[in-house]
């Protein structure tokens, strides 16, 4: 198994047990996998440290507090963004200030910036990173890394593609969603993708 390998299955394991979304569960190895229901809304929530975050008392000119559904599916993205910010920091430690990491691993800050913000709106505690003292990635070269950096991208994508298609959000939620997919989409993605192919 590779040390990349290895290290996505401890990302993923750290993810089964940190962050217990409604829509995902695991197998033994670590590995998400689709459910047919997931838990209830309340045990994802309170796993999630979801429940405690509708205490504070929105400020005048907020969005409505929001329901535990929709703080799963923030905490999903905000999750999802704090992860990729924490794996290209650890690219970054690892090899310098390198190309496309320093500009990507930025704006990994401003999409996490973008999340939070619309749980401020609502007067909702933001929740804090759940990958905090997990262990470093590890990459043997930088087109390995790069090549990690595309998995993550379309796992970005797909993951705003299935929250938006669901329905239901707000509409300032639809929006700061649909623009993050497209930042990937459109500027992660092929980034990475060229840094695999220059590395060929």
């Amino acid at each position: 198994m590779t040390n990349r390998s290895r290290s996505r299955l401890e990302i993923l394991g750290a993810l089964c047990l940190g962050a217990a979304l409604a829509a995902w569960g695991c197998d033994q190895g670590g590995n998400l996998a689709s459910t047919p229901a997931g838990p209830t809304v309340q045990t994802a929530a309170a796993a999630s440290g979801v429940a405690a975050a509708t205490s504070q008392t929105p400020n005048k000119g907020s969005k409505p507090p929001a329901d535990d559904a929709l703080l799963l599916v923030l905490t999903e993205s905000l999750q999802d963004e704090y992860h990729a910010e924490w794996a290209y920091q650890d690219v970054l430690d690892a090899f310098g200030n390198v190309k496309p990491f320093v500009s990507i691993h930025n704006a990994e800050e401003q999409h996490i910036d973008a999340v939070s913000k619309l749980f401020s709106k609502r007067g909702s505690t933001v929740p804090e990173s759940i990958w905090e003292g997990v262990p470093p990635l590890v990459f043997d070269t930088l087109a390995d890394a790069c090549a990690a950096g595309v998995l993550a991208e379309e796992e970005n994508v797909a993951m705003y593609d299935r929250l938006l298609l669901a329905g239901g959000l707000p509409d300032d939620v639809v929006n700061v969603f649909t623009k993050l997919r497209d930042a990937s989409l459109t500027n992660h993605l092929p980034a990475f993708e060229n840094c695999v192919s220059k590395a060929r």
